[in-house]
């Protein structure tokens, strides 16, 4: 199988090839077909991780605009306000996945 992308999520390997997804857990083997739970919890956290990366990017970016439209100082505190949206994202990630 010809992989295209790869992700590590609880312990579960998700294997995106051309026609599919394949399942496999990190201790070895595949994922049973009953046991199709852990791979709905990892794809679930994954869109989690990636909505909450862009959720705090935007407000970043919306709070830094309201800042420079308000004291006229453009682009300062838009791009301070993504700067520090991006970086609550990944600590936001970051404890997310810690505490998985």
């Amino acid at each position: 199988m010809q992989v295209y992308s790869c992700l590590l999520v609880n312990n579960t390997v998700l294997f995106r090839g051309y026609w599919r997804w394949e399942v496999f857990h990190a201790g070895g083997g595949a994922v049973a077909k009953g046991d199709k739970n852990s791979v709905l919890n990892a794809f679930g956290l994954v869109g989690a991780i990636g909505l909450n990366m862009a959720a705090t990017a935007a407000v970043g970016f919306f709070g830094g605009r309201f800042a420079d439209n308000h004291l006229n100082t453009f682009p300062w505190f838009t791009v301070i306000g993504i700067l520090l949206g991006m970086l609550a994202g990944l600590w936001s990630t970051y404890k997310k996945i810690i505490n998985q």
